[in-house]
């Protein structure tokens, strides 16, 4: 079998143009391929981020949901109010404290230790407190602090001005 040298080079010249439209068509296919990719990946980044702040969002009202429905009986909750600190819990004993003059106080409960309050107590501010755990009420000025339990009459802490007081109730 001969081969004639002239069908070799047409042969070798149609896999060179067959080669050639190969070429071209995957290079005219790499720039929008490169673009879907890169929309596709943007489209996954806002969608990750929308999730996240849906996700976050629900997160955060499921919360603040359970702190208002969820008050537990046996562990006292201090809200700081603008009239002063509210620990609320069961109904065993009322406790208000009102300052006449600044003064620190630490306020402990028996129980629950990280309902505890710690800070300064200003004239006409008022502490309420309902509870049914020990307290434990220390004050470096008691002269400054009124109390009333359960609503009988405000009674001083201390008779003595700037003397450290320790109660506990």
């Amino acid at each position: 079998m001969k081969i004639d040298e002239k069908e070799v080079v047409d042969l070798y010249q149609v896999i060179l143009d067959e080669s050639n439209k190969k070429e071209e068509v995957f290079t005219e296919d790499v720039k929008p391929r490169k673009v879907q990719f890169f929309l596709i990946l943007l489209l996954i980044i806002i969608a990750i981020a929308f999730g996240s702040f849906k996700l976050y969002s629900i997160i955060v009202k499921n919360y603040e949901n359970k702190k208002i429905e969820n008050i537990d009986e046996d562990k006292p909750k201090i809200v700081l109010n603008k009239d002063g600190v509210y620990v609320e819990t069961a109904d065993l004993k009322l406790i208000t404290i009102i300052a006449s003059g600044k003064a620190w106080i630490t306020i402990k409960d028996e129980k629950n230790r990280d309902n505890d309050y710690r800070g300064y107590i200003y004239p006409e501010q008022k502490i309420i407190i309902k509870t049914k755990n020990k307290l434990i009420i220390e004050s470096d000025n008691g002269y400054n602090i009124k109390i009333n339990i359960d609503g009988n009459e405000f009674v001083r802490l201390s008779e003595n001005q700037g003397e450290y007081i320790r109660k506990e109730f």
